[in-house]
């Protein structure tokens, strides 16, 4: 999110402040003057926007079809996920993604975010309530303690340490920095355009603070759910079948069924399944 404010607060500085046009070349004009940034080279960026955004949103768009195809598989919907499933759902939340952004920020996107927002905050409560409750309070000051004590060691790690570790990397550190990279353009833009109004140190407050307490909050409820229940399960208590397999290396287990393995082992699955795969797609459509 820091990524994003840097961008975000030169769009929203450019546009509010300046009178610039809302895009990333605009925020550029000081550097490279008016006339490139509005001619040709100001395009280029522009452009380069666009396809960075693209990527991310196919990336998105990818993992997204494949968690919504094995919820339908999980709840019965479907007898196999197969690559007509998957192009199907995708034509399904492309046409969802063109209806949300034709309808503007102020009306379609509103209603899905705040949709959206209601129906994530019953599936985190329910996963906090039915789940392991005091193992995941316990877990947010542990973990955020192991945070602070590896963030530097862990963000100064190379492949050069051994294969592992260079598989490691290109699989989720610098996958993820490439994909969170890749929605700068869009996100500052959306987080530059609904701030108007905010001084500098409440935009940047706001952007760093909010997301990531959100975030650390959900990580805990699910990640920590599953954690928790795992421990249950080797203690002879339940099942979680998905999380022991991935520790374990097992390639046959696929990442888009944790979650839905996490909320099998909880009461009302199939309802809480639904929940999960309509949070997924609206998510998608407002990106």
């Amino acid at each position: 999110w820091a990524i994003y404010a840097v961008l975000g607060l030169a769009i929203a500085y450019s546009t509010f402040r300046r009178g610039r046009r809302l895009t990333v070349s605009a925020v550029l004009t000081p550097l490279l003057g008016r006339r490139q940034a509005d001619g040709p080279v100001g395009k280029v960026v522009d452009i380069l926007a666009i396809f960075a955004t693209l990527f991310g949103s196919a990336t998105s768009l990818g993992l997204g079809a494949l968690q919504i195809a094995s919820g339908m598989t999980i709840v019965g919907w479907v007898g196999t996920t197969g690559n007509a499933l998957l192009v199907g759902i995708i034509v399904v939340l492309t046409i969802a993604f063109i209806l949300s952004a034709v309808s503007g920020v102020a009306k379609g996107i509103q209603l899905l975010s705040n949709t959206n927002m209601v129906l994530a905050l019953v599936l985190a409560l329910f996963v906090f309530v039915v789940g392991p409750t005091i193992f995941i309070l316990n877990l947010l000051p542990t973990t955020l303690g192991a945070y602070a004590q590896d963030l530097f060691m862990m963000s100064g790690r190379t492949a050069v340490e051994n294969k592992t570790t260079a598989d490691w990397l290109a699989g989720w550190t610098i996958f993820y920095w490439a994909w969170w990279v890749s929605w700068t353009p869009f996100v500052g833009m959306f987080i530059a355009r609904i701030s108007r109004g905010r001084t500098v140190r409440q935009f940047v407050t706001g952007v760093l603070i909010v997301p990531s307490v959100v975030s650390t909050i959900w990580f805990a409820i699910f990640g920590g759910g599953a954690i928790g229940i795992q421990e249950r399960a080797e203690r002879g208590e339940g099942t979680v079948r998905a999380l022991a397999s991935i520790v374990d290396g097992e390639p046959d287990i696929k990442m888009d069924t944790i979650l839905f393995d996490l909320l099998g082992a909880l009461p009302l699955p199939n309802l809480i399944a639904i929940i999960l795969m309509i949070v997924t797609v609206i998510l998608i459509a407002i990106f």
